[in-house]
């Protein structure tokens, strides 16, 4: 049974001094290209990764978000500087001047 996005937990990108710059679902998040590229050669051995593998690495990528966001959720912690974000999930690609990840849940 697929959720509806309504329900899903969402990342609001925000600026030093608070301000909204962004906001996805988790299945809109996507680490960088350069991310890709490195990934792709450490697993497949080619730095032109075809579509599969590029859907491979960017759904493993969404997933270990997902899953570092839901526990920090479960702990109590809504937001977390961009810095302190593990370094294995640091590929997140941001909006310029992002300084902060608010986690949400519901419409955005």
């Amino acid at each position: 049974m697929k959720k509806e996005k309504s329900k899903l937990l969402h990342v609001i990108f925000l600026s030093n001094d608070k301000k909204t710059l962004d906001k996805l679902y988790f299945t809109d998040i996507v680490p960088t290209e350069a991310y890709i590229i490195d990934t792709s050669v450490e697993r497949f051995s080619t730095d032109e990764p075809c579509t599969i593998y590029r859907t491979n690495i960017i759904k493993n990528f969404q997933l270990a978000f997902y899953d570092y966001a839901f526990s920090l959720k479960k702990t109590g912690i809504n937001e977390v500087l961009i810095d302190d974000i593990p370094v294995n999930l640091a590929a997140i690609d941001t909006p310029e001047n992002a300084v902060f990840i608010r986690l949400g849940e519901g419409n955005i």
